[in-house]
C-alpha cells in the first residue's frame, strides 16, 4: 500500500509539471512576438518641412556643382557700342537742284545700361548736283561731327528699337570749273555750321555679337560762317533740310 500510493504521488506530480508547461507555451510565444523594449512596433516618423526627394540635382561624380540652365532670350548688353551705316540721302529744300547722293558714316559710344548708350556720330554725305550745264563740273559733300545719344527699346528677344537726337556741327564745301556760254567757270565755298537732327531705327540680333537694321535719319543744318575764293560771301538764311535712309549693323 505504501509503494502504491508513492507510484499515485508520482504520477500526480508529473502529470502536474505537464499542464503547467503547456499552459505557458501561449504566453512565451507572444513574449517573443514584442520587440525589444517591450514597446509595440511603429513606423519611423516623417518631417513635414522636409523637402520632397529629387527637389534638387544631384551633382555630378567628383563634387562638382550641377551645370547652370542657360535661359533663352534677349542678349546682354555690351559696354561698347558701333554701328557703321551706309545708305542714300536727299536734300528736301524747294529748287535745291539735287537728286539722291551717298551716305557713308557711323556711331561710336557706350551704352551706360540696357535702356540708354552715349554716342559720336561722323558721316560723309556726298550731293548729288543736277541740272549742270554741258561743260560744267559741279560738285559738294558734307561733312557731319556729332553727339548721338540713343534710347535702346527691346521690341522683342531678337529685336530692338533706337531713336535718339543728335546735334553737333557740319562742314560743307562744292566747285565748280568748266565753261559756259564762252565764260570760263571756276570757283568754291565752304560753309560751317550747327546741325540738329534724329535718328530712328531698328535692328535684328543674328548672333550675339551681331545685330542687322537700318536707320531712318532727319538732318537740318544751318549755316553759320562761310568763306569762298573770291574773298566774301553771304550766309544763307535758310537751313538745309535732309532725310537719309541707310543700312546699319550693330556690333
Amino acid at each position: 500500500m505504501v509503494s502504491g500510493n508513492h507510484s499515485t504521488r508520482f504520477v500526480s506530480f508529473v502529470a502536474g509539471l505537464l499542464v503547467s508547461g503547456i499552459a505557458s507555451l501561449p504566453a512565451a510565444r507572444a513574449q517573443d512576438a514584442e520587440p525589444a523594449g517591450g514597446s509595440p512596433s511603429a513606423t519611423p516618423s516623417t518631417d513635414p518641412n522636409a523637402a520632397p526627394a529629387n527637389a534638387y540635382p544631384v551633382a555630378p561624380p567628383g563634387g562638382g556643382a550641377p551645370p547652370a540652365v542657360q535661359q533663352s532670350g534677349a542678349a546682354s548688353y555690351k559696354p561698347f557700342l558701333l554701328m557703321p551705316f551706309v545708305g542714300v540721302q536727299s536734300i528736301q529744300n524747294d529748287n535745291s537742284n539735287t537728286g539722291p547722293g551717298l551716305r557713308i558714316g557711323g556711331l561710336v559710344g557706350g551704352r551706360m545700361n540696357e535702356l540708354f548708350s552715349f554716342n559720336g556720330e561722323l558721316l560723309f554725305d556726298l550731293w548729288n548736283v543736277s541740272n549742270v550745264p554741258a561743260g560744267v563740273s559741279e560738285s559738294a559733300y558734307v561733312l557731319q561731327f556729332a553727339a548721338a545719344p540713343l534710347f535702346h527699346v527691346q521690341a522683342s528677344p531678337t529685336a530692338e528699337i533706337v531713336l535718339g537726337p543728335k546735334l553737333g556741327l557740319f562742314f560743307a564745301h562744292s566747285s565748280v570749273s568748266g565753261s559756259a556760254g564762252g565764260f570760263t567757270l571756276s570757283g568754291s565755298e565752304s560753309d560751317e555750321g550747327l546741325l540738329v537732327g534724329a535718328n530712328l531705327g531698328a535692328f535684328f540680333r543674328v548672333s550675339d555679337a551681331l545685330s542687322l537694321g537700318g536707320l531712318i535719319n532727319f538732318d537740318y543744318l544751318r549755316a553759320e560762317w562761310c568763306s569762298n575764293d573770291q574773298g566774301s560771301c553771304m550766309v544763307d538764311d535758310n537751313g538745309i533740310k535732309v532725310i537719309s535712309f541707310t543700312g546699319a549693323a550693330q556690333f
